[in-house]
């Protein structure tokens, strides 16, 4: 029994590990989320805030790391011009603390 527990971990860990983390696709049909970008915070459903360690954005929508592997992501995103097209529109936030959701959107959850 104690061997069960312990291969439930390791097979949980990796999954854990990459919460938080984003990877850029090439076409909209690889996409788990499309994202338009918005040049004001009151357009935005989210305000996001890209950090450079993985640990930071662990199990945050609001807070990105970018990984250079599909495998590696827990969301793959795809940014149209259209706001139209997008299931999130995102602005990027310049600190931590202005980062998170501004509105209600059916993605909340999707991208940590």
């Amino acid at each position: 029994m104690k061997h069960i527990g312990m291969l439930f971990c390791l097979i949980l860990l990796p999954v854990s590990l990459t919460a938080g983390n984003i990877y850029e696709v090439k076409s909209k049909s690889e996409a788990n989320v499309t994202v338009c970008l918005v040049g004001s915070e009151g357009e935005a459903d989210l305000c996001v805030f890209v950090v450079n360690n993985q640990a930071d954005a662990k199990g945050k929508d609001e807070i990105w790391y970018y990984v250079s592997s599909p495998s590696s992501a827990n969301a793959k995103v795809y940014f149209v011009k259209s706001k139209t097209e997008a299931d999130v529109k995102v602005f990027m936030a310049k600190s931590r603390g202005q980062a998170g959701w501004k509105k209600s959107n059916k993605c909340r959850g999707m991208l940590k």
